[in-house]
């Protein structure tokens, strides 16, 4: 499976849980997606933001560094997982 058709699949099936939980009345704010590109190389982060996808998720400050400066500038990155002491600055 590419990484759109999983992105389409995991994106379909929070969907349809969203809208479940919204008919039964547990759904009140709409999900959001975030797709994890930690040990991917940009190369797959720009697959998928060619095909729409702009909010990913890293769980290295180095690695997402480096990818921002070489990837477009309108995509909105997560930090994610713990940061650890040293990498604050």
């Amino acid at each position: 499976m590419s990484l759109i058709e999983n992105y389409n699949s995991v994106s379909t099936r929070l969907r349809a849980a969203y809208e479940q939980g919204k008919s039964a009345g547990s759904a009140k704010t709409e999900p959001v997606l975030i797709a994890v590109s930690k040990t991917h190389p940009a190369s797959d982060i720009q697959q998928l933001y060619d095909a729409g996808v702009r909010i990913f998720g890293e769980n290295k400050v180095q690695e997402l560094c480096e990818k921002e400066e070489i990837l477009p500038k309108d995509i909105e990155w997560h930090l994610i997982g713990h940061l650890q002491r040293n990498k604050v600055k």
